[in-house]
């Protein structure tokens, strides 16, 4: 994995963090969360 591969899944990852957050925030039960956020590796 490059640092540019690398740095990218980073940011990946913070983006559907983040996403996810949101959703919470926003009262999203455990079923949205999975379906609307991918599985992280």
């Amino acid at each position: 994995m490059t640092t540019t591969t690398a740095s990218k899944s980073l940011a990946d990852e913070a983006a559907q963090v983040m996403r996810a957050v949101t959703l919470i925030k926003l009262g999203a039960r455990m079923q949205v969360l999975e379906s609307e956020i991918p599985k992280l590796p």
